[in-house]
């Protein structure tokens, strides 16, 4: 798993208690992420724009520039976000 080096185009994955879908179609009752395009989140209905940064301190927002690109989720960034979240 060291080795991976490319792009998820799409991806359904969970980070904390997150579900998040990306370039997806999402279940019916998941809403586009506030501040990253192309993102549906599971909380998207439950907290507002400034709940994601200043309350919950939503990681992949942190992560954002590192994680989303233009050719979709880098893998290597999320791995290491991955192992981040795991250690904590």
């Amino acid at each position: 798993m060291d080795n991976i080096t490319g792009y998820h185009q799409s991806a359904h994955f969970k980070v904390n208690d997150l579900i998040i879908y990306f370039r997806m179609t999402p279940p019916s009752d998941f809403l586009p992420c506030h501040h990253i395009e192309e993102l549906y989140c599971s909380k998207a209905s439950e907290l507002s724009p400034e709940e994601c940064k200043e309350v919950r301190k939503c990681e992949l927002l942190e992560w954002k520039e590192k994680l989303f690109r233009e050719f979709g989720i880098h893998a290597p960034t999320l791995m290491e976000l991955d192992m981040k979240l795991r250690s904590n």
